[in-house]
């Protein structure tokens, strides 16, 4: 993103760039009244795991309301992964999601895990979490 002023649809076109990079399944949730309140921006199902991502232009500044965070919530005890992407974090999304895709070839290939990409996953989500802001 090179915008002077960047607004919140510049992250969400970053992220769109990395999740189709990626070759993850992803969706838009509509934000109209055909819609639920809170339900993240993104929403993404790669190697069988749910995503939902809340899409942020400055999380300090404007973090996830209530019933965002309670989405978020809900996503995780549901054994998906909740994140808060914003301008400053979309680069650790991008790092973890190559390096999950890293992790899991190994898995399919039946070869042991990488410490150190464990590590780094590990550190990753809890930069990227909804419970960091």
């Amino acid at each position: 993103m090179t915008k002077a002023h960047p607004v919140e649809n510049d992250v969400k076109a970053a992220l769109s760039k990395i999740l189709d990079r990626h070759n993850v399944f992803w969706w838009s949730n509509p934000a109209n009244r055909f819609s639920r309140s809170g339900v993240s921006d993104r929403s993404a199902i790669w190697r069988g795991t749910f995503l939902a991502i809340e899409v942020k232009l400055n999380v300090k500044k404007n973090p996830p309301t209530n019933m965002q965070k309670a989405f978020l919530v809900s996503v995780q005890s549901s054994g998906g992964l909740a994140f808060v992407v914003d301008q400053e974090r979309l680069d650790a999304f991008d790092e973890y999601m190559t390096l999950w895709e890293k992790s899991a070839d190994l898995a399919q290939q039946q070869k042991p895990e990488d410490p150190e990409i464990m590590v780094r996953l590990i550190d990753l989500y809890g930069l990227l979490s909804w419970e960091v802001v």
